[in-house]
C-alpha cells in the first residue's frame, strides 16, 4: 500500500491556520484533524469551561489529538492535521510519525498584532470561545510561538491579509509533489 501523506498545518494562534486547513481539506479531498476541535469535544463532555477543568487537559487533548493522526496514517489515510503547536511540543510527536506518512509542513505566519486583532474579533464574533479554549486576556499573553522546525518538507504561507501562496496554489504544489 502506499505510503499516505501527512499535511501539518501550524501558526501561531490567530494565524489562518483553521481557514488554511479547512480550505485544503476541501480542495484535496481530505479529512481535517484540528486539536482545537478536539479540545471542544472533550469540554462538551466534561461540561465544565476551560477554565475549570483540570490543570493536565491540554496535555491530554494533545496527546489525544497526536494519538488520532499515528492511528490513521497507520491506517493509510491521507490527512490534514492543524493545531498551534510550537517546535518544543510537535518535535517529540512528529518524528515518530515520519516513518509511517510523508509529512509536510504548513507553516501560517502573520505578526503578533495581527494575530492578537484577530482573536480579539473571533472572541467578539463567538462569545463560546472563551468557554470552550480559555480567556482572550490568557491568551493574548502568548505572544512568542516558535514555528517548529523538522528535517521534513516545510512551506511558508503568509497570511498577513490575502493568503500568499494561495490555498488553491498550494493544493496544486501538494498534489504535484506530495500526493
Amino acid at each position: 500500500m502506499p505510503t499516505p501523506c501527512l499535511i501539518l498545518v501550524t501558526g501561531r494562534p490567530g494565524a489562518g491556520k483553521s481557514t488554511l486547513a479547512e480550505q485544503l481539506g476541501r480542495q484535496l479531498h481530505l479529512p481535517v484533524v484540528s486539536r482545537d476541535a478536539l479540545k471542544e469535544g472533550f469540554v462538551h463532555t466534561c461540561g465544565k469551561p476551560h477554565d475549570e477543568l483540570p490543570a493536565e487537559t491540554n496535555r491530554l487533548v494533545t496527546e489525544l489529538f497526536f494519538r488520532t493522526i499515528k492511528d490513521l496514517v497507520a491506517a493509510g489515510v491521507s490527512l490534514i492535521a492543524e493545531a498551534a503547536f510550537q517546535h518544543p511540543v510537535w518535535a517529540s510527536h512528529v518524528t515518530p510519525l515520519k516513518a509511517l506518512a510523508r509529512v509536510v509542513i504548513l507553516v501560517c505566519r502573520v505578526d503578533a498584532g495581527t494575530a492578537a486583532a484577530r482573536m480579539l474579533r473571533r472572541s467578539q464574533e463567538d462569545p463560546l470561545r472563551g468557554y470552550f479554549h480559555g480567556s482572550l486576556k490568557e491568551a493574548q499573553t502568548d505572544q512568542e510561538y516558535e514555528e517548529p522546525c523538522l528535517d521534513v518538507p516545510t512551506i511558508y504561507v503568509d497570511t498577513t491579509g490575502v493568503m500568499t501562496p494561495s490555498a488553491e496554489v498550494l493544493a496544486a504544489q501538494l498534489l504535484d509533489d506530495w500526493l
